[in-house]
């Protein structure tokens, strides 16, 4: 056992457990390859955190409600969209919308049905990426999320198309980053709070780096000029 936290009051079991969900990153980030446990005990007011054997961070409540990490896997050269959408059509719908925006795009999606026979949905143009898809859409197992895989084309190129999409509610990422989503999870079922999209910043940009920024986007062709 890594970790043993009383609690000094009921009333405060939410600052410390706060603190002790930093504590767990801190101590995740401090041991590559370990994954950590935070196990609340409400009747006792202890925090309990020890290591476990699967990839990702495990936060249990009492055994109402669990958090976990659950990193996508992927190529570095694919991009990822990473959406909440509904209905059974969504499938299908996000095939048409990318391959009519960029027809020459390789690409994988995978939509998790909530309801009835509650498969992981498949469409895409690429075998590879459809089974990556998935792969990670069972994992992340989200009921009425999706994944959509990308090659020869970027977020950018299909993004808007997407969101138009009527069944399509919520994108919750758009990236070629390592990626990492927050899935908290009921009786039930799972649901994604947010994601953690690539790292974070070491400072704020300077003159030269403005003008590298303004440059890349025009060797892009992004912008004129």
């Amino acid at each position: 056992m890594s970790l043993f936290d009383d609690f000094t009051s009921s009333s405060d079991i939410g600052s410390r457990l706060f603190l002790s969900c930093i504590r767990l990153i801190v101590s995740r980030n401090c041991v590559p390859g370990h994954v950590f446990f935070l196990l609340v005990l409400p009747l006792c007011n202890k925090v309990l955190l020890f290591p476990g054997s699967h990839h990702g961070i495990v936060i249990s409540m009492s055994g109402d409600l669990t958090l976990s990490v659950v990193p996508i896997e992927k190529p570095e050269d694919v991009n990822v969209i990473l959406g909440h959408s509904h209905f059974i059509k969504t499938a299908e719908d996000l095939y048409e919308a990318v391959a009519g925006a960029v027809p020459v795009a390789l690409f994988g999606l995978a939509f998790c049905e909530a309801s009835a026979d509650r498969l992981v949905r498949i469409e895409g143009n690429d075998e590879g990426l459809k089974e990556l898809a998935g792969k990670n859409a069972l994992h992340i197992g989200s009921g009425h999320s999706f994944l959509l895989f990308l090659r020869n084309c970027y977020p950018i190129n299909v993004l808007n198309t997407i969101k138009n999409v009527q069944e399509v509610c919520t994108i919750y990422c758009a990236t070629a980053n390592p990626v990492e989503v927050i899935i908290a999870e009921t009786h039930l079922g799972r649901g994604i709070l947010g994601v953690i999209d690539g790292l974070s910043p070491v400072g704020v940009e300077g003159p030269v780096d403005v003008q590298n920024r303004i440059d890349l986007l025009r060797k892009f062709g992004y912008k004129r000029g």
